[in-house]
């Protein structure tokens, strides 16, 4: 698929695309990883919509976007004393594993 979007920065832009690959399933949900145990021996995420912080293990959990890639960046915006841009990003969504029936609102987009 692919995301046209727009950015101010190119900081705000790479942190939208950083924002992107935290993304990850679990058998209760999706949500961002935002933590990962200095072992690798679990990952904190934030579960959505509700907002619980929970602990899994890697096996537990998988990427939900992959192959996240820019195109090329097009200049678009003039905004005060900020030039930003137009942005293509294409990524493919890894909908296999969302067969709970959790997911099943996210199931039929994909």
């Amino acid at each position: 698929m692919t995301l046209d979007g727009a950015a101010m920065t190119n900081d705000d832009l790479a942190e939208f695309m950083k924002a992107l690959a935290n993304v990850v399933w679990t058998n209760e949900g999706m949500g961002p990883a935002v933590e990962t145990g200095r072992k690798g021996e679990s990952s904190r995420v934030e579960l959505n919509p509700s907002g619980q912080v929970k602990d899994f293990r890697p096996d537990q959990i998988g990427v939900f976007f992959k192959d996240i890639r820019l195109k090329a960046r097009r200049p678009a915006l003039d905004v005060g004393r900020h030039q930003g841009g137009r942005f293509p990003v294409t990524l493919a969504a890894n909908c296999a594993n969302l067969r709970e029936p959790s997911m099943n609102n996210l199931l039929e987009a994909c």
